[in-house]
Formats: C-alpha cells, structure tokens, sequence
C-alpha cells in the first residue's frame, strides 16, 4: 500500500553509471531517476541488459569496483546522499536498513554453513545479538517466511533445501534487521513456476505486514501486475515509462511497454495465435545512438526520433520517452487490452 508521506525513502536522480571493457567505457545507466516511498512496491522491469541490476547494485553501493563506477547523479535515502557517505556509514546501513535479496539462492548461501549459523552472523553482525537470542530471532525470521518446524531447519545445510525454501532463507537473511528498504534481483528467476508464484505471495504479504517499501527487479510483467504498485520500464540504461501498475497495463505510453504487454500469453486468446515479439536488439551500450535508443525496433518512429533524444520521464507521474503521441502508439501497435491484470496474477 501506497504511503502518505510525501518525502520519498528513496530518491535516484539522474544516475549514470559505466563499466570498462576492452572495447571501451559501457554506458550501463544513462539518467535513471525514479522515487520509492515508504510501504510502496516499485517494479523495474524490461530485457537483460537494461540497466535493472546495475540500478540496484548501485543503491547497494556494490558496483564492482575495478570496472564499474558512477559518474553523476544522486541516490538519496532519507534525503542523505549514499554516494557521499564514507563506506563505513554505507556498510551500517546495508543490511540493517537496505538490503538486497539475490537472484540465486544457490550461489550466495555458503554452502559449508548451516541455515542457523548464517542467520546468526548476520543478526549478530547488525544487532550485537547473544547466541541465544540470535537463535530466538532466527526461529522467529524462519517462521515469518512460512518455512515449518523453523528450529530443525536452523540445523539444516542448503544443499538439504529446495529451491523455494533456499529463496525463503535469502528472504529471512534479507529481513533480519527489519530494514525499511527491501530489492528484490530477479528473487524467483531460478525457481519453478509453481514455487515462484508461492515466493512472490509470500513477499507481498511479508512486505505489506512489516511496512517494508520494497524495489522488485523482473523481466516478467506477469509479476509486475501481481506485485506492484509502480512501475519503471527500463531500456538501454534508461527509464522509458514509468506510472501506477494500472496506468502502465490499461494506458501505455512507449512502444517499448506496449511490446512487452503483447508479449505476455493470455488465456482468452486462441492457441494458434503467435504472441507478438519485438524485432531487432537493442542498441550497443558501447555506444547509444543519438536519438531515442528503441528508434530501430520500433514500429511507430518519426523522423525526430532517430535525431533527437525524448525528455527524461518524471518520477512522480506517469510519463514516457516517446516524441509519439500515446493515443497513437496504443492505435498503430494494435495493443490489445491488458487481461493479465484480470487473471491468476492479478491482485
């Protein structure tokens, strides 16, 4: 649920960010600005590649440091800069009030330690918790993502986990300290369908519960309509639209979103029909057109399109990177209406 207050958590203003390659400098964010209030689910969506990572790695302040850096733009968490704060600050707050939950359960649990022992370092860690009482709140953690008999599973090693229940461990690990700010990378990518569909009523409901405002990173809008209450489409490092979930799946602005809604299969629609696929790839980070980046895949584009980049869509309502007119996107796309948002994984 969407907070009252009107200072936003979070804040990205116009984030830029590179990594060094030996073909050059890629651009990876290239003016990312959008805003997390408290309580609120904001969705990143778009392809591999969009910069959705590389945004939450760089409020995470874990950019690899021999290859990637940020060179503009502001990042501010209650209205402090997190890029000017000295790393010992920074570390304070990663974990206890920001904290990240990875894509795969399987490469970031150790493997040589005990669910227990890892909740424990982490609680105490953070909190100066006793044995005991770290104990008592990994029990309790354990519980709050719905795993049963949580004190034998503090005994249990990864590999004797499934792939949901380690999901249900990183989200433990991620909520110990109760942090205001929770991101979710790709959290449900390596897991089935059934599972993630599990995973992701369980962050919904663990997030809504404790007031937790709450970054979702996806490629899926099947997700986004089940899960958020804003949305930011990303695409080569920059945001193309964002708005309210409803806004995005009835109204879409960019050809880009509208290409991603046709994508998603629909049960009112015949088997032999084809979902509708964007042609073409997008453009080299190495080095971005002058125009609007989605200019040669996109079926609408105006002349201006491929000279002139769109203005910076504004974090606080719905807008898109897009010189065309929405009404004519919606009319030349053929963008049928968004009956996901009516079915199994809707709200």
């Amino acid at each position: 649920m969407k907070s009252d207050i009107e200072t936003p958590l979070l804040e990205v203003r116009d984030l830029q960010a590179v990594y060094d390659s030996p073909r050059g400098p890629v651009h990876a964010l290239n003016g990312v600005s959008f805003t997390v209030r408290a309580g609120e689910v904001l969705a990143l969506v778009g392809e591999s590649g969009s910069g959705k990572s590389a945004s939450a790695l760089a409020i995470m302040g874990l950019l690899p440091r021999t290859r990637g850096r940020i060179t503009s733009g502001q990042i501010l968490y209650e209205r402090r800069d997190l890029l000017r704060l000295p790393e010992r600050r920074l570390r304070a707050l990663r974990g206890n009030e920001i904290a990240l939950i990875f894509q795969n359960p399987m490469t970031t649990l150790n493997p040589t330690l005990t669910v227990g022992a890892q909740l424990r370092e982490v609680i105490g860690q953070h909190t100066g918790a006793s044995r005991r009482e770290a104990d008592a709140r990994a029990v309790e953690l354990l519980g709050l993502v719905e795993i049963s008999d949580p004190a034998a599973r503090l005994k249990s090693y990864p590999h004797q986990l499934s792939g949901g229940l380690r999901q249900r461990v990183m989200i433990a690990l991620a909520l110990s300290c109760d942090p205001k700010l929770l991101i979710a990378d790709e959290a449900t990518t390596a897991l089935d369908v059934t599972t993630q569909a599990q995973i992701l009523r369980l962050l919904k409901r663990v997030t809504a519960r404790l007031g937790t405002a709450m970054v979702v990173i996806t490629h899926s809008m099947g997700v986004v309509a089940g899960l958020a209450d804003r949305v930011a489409v990303m695409y080569a490092g920059r945001i193309v639209e964002i708005g309210d979930v409803d806004e995005i799946f009835y109204a879409a602005e960019h050809p880009y979103t509208v290409g991603l809604l046709g994508a998603i299969p629909r049960l009112d629609t015949p088997r032999s029909e084809d979902l509708v696929s964007i042609e073409g790839r997008p453009p080299s980070l190495l080095a971005l057109p002058p125009g609007c980046p989605f200019a040669d895949r996109c079926q609408v584009v105006l002349d201006r399109c491929t000279a002139e980049a769109p203005e910076p869509v504004s974090p606080e309502r719905h807008t898109a990177a897009c010189w065309v007119d929405p009404g004519e996107v919606r009319a030349r796309t053929g963008r049928a209406d968004a009956a996901v948002m009516e079915g199994g994984e809707a709200r």
